[in-house]
């Protein structure tokens, strides 16, 4: 992952010497953990949890 993370051609910069790199590990590693994985780790973001006026819009 790190071979990814620091190829400069992919994202413009080493990703690897920022702070962004341990997140992104972190999340991949969690999304990696096996079937639903990712579903169950989109839906634990707080952009996505559903709340009881979420289905309402104001206009």
């Amino acid at each position: 992952l790190t071979k990814i993370l620091s190829n400069q051609r992919l994202f413009g910069q080493d990703l690897t010497e920022t702070v962004l790199a341990t997140k992104i590990i972190q999340y991949f590693r969690m999304m990696n953990q096996g079937k639903g994985a990712v579903r169950q780790f989109l839906q634990g973001l707080p952009r996505y949890q559903q709340s009881d006026d979420s289905t309402s819009e104001e206009s």
